[in-house]
């Protein structure tokens, strides 16, 4: 099923990777940035409503589009009960219309979210104008020194990273091979 809905999903231009367990599932949540996610309910060593609310429940996912397709279907549908907002469900069996139609829409409504943005800066006048210049459709934090922007690059993920390259302790262009490695 899982190379299935590969095929579906890359058929229609999406670039797809699969994995076949839950822990393979959150390992590949954490290394890389995902724009939707399809998953399974049943998996061999994972619920996939857990999943589901592990990825919730962290701040960087939280927002992740999830479609979930399960012959189980009602039955998680009834579990988790409205408590994980952005995800649809779709029963086994199904065809490839209604899949695209539903991570179409998924990713749709996730677009509609506020863009993520460090902005990592010593100045806190200058960051005040750039944030009021970018306007309230951005959700904006804010790093002043090297090693904060360190931290929060290492536990969170972020659309986009505003640099001062010069900061208090040190240059940053030190931050950008952690910021590339972070985004995908």
């Amino acid at each position: 099923m899982a190379h299935m809905l590969g095929l579906m999903l890359t058929r229609a231009g999406y670039s797809v990777d699969i994995v076949n367990s839950g822990s393979g599932a959150l390992e590949a949540l954490d290394g890389h940035r995902y724009s939707a996610m399809t998953l399974d309910l049943m998996l061999p060593d994972l619920s996939g409503l857990d999943i589901i609310r592990k990825v919730r429940g962290d701040p960087a996912m939280a927002n992740l589009p999830i479609v979930v397709v399960s012959a189980k279907m009602e039955e998680g549908r009834l579990e988790i009960n409205g408590d994980a907002e952005g995800v649809e469900w779709l029963a086994k069996p199904f065809d490839e219309a209604q899949l695209l139609a539903i991570v179409e829409q998924q990713m749709g409504a996730a677009d509609e979210r506020q863009i993520r943005i460090l902005h990592v800066e010593d100045e806190p006048d200058l960051h005040q104008v750039i944030r009021t210049m970018a306007g309230k459709q951005f959700q904006f934090e804010t790093a002043s020194t090297l090693a904060e922007a360190r931290t929060r690059v290492a536990s969170q993920r972020f659309d986009v990273v505003i640099l001062d390259l010069g900061l208090p302790d040190g240059s940053g262009w030190d931050l950008l091979p952690e910021v590339l490695a972070s985004s995908f």
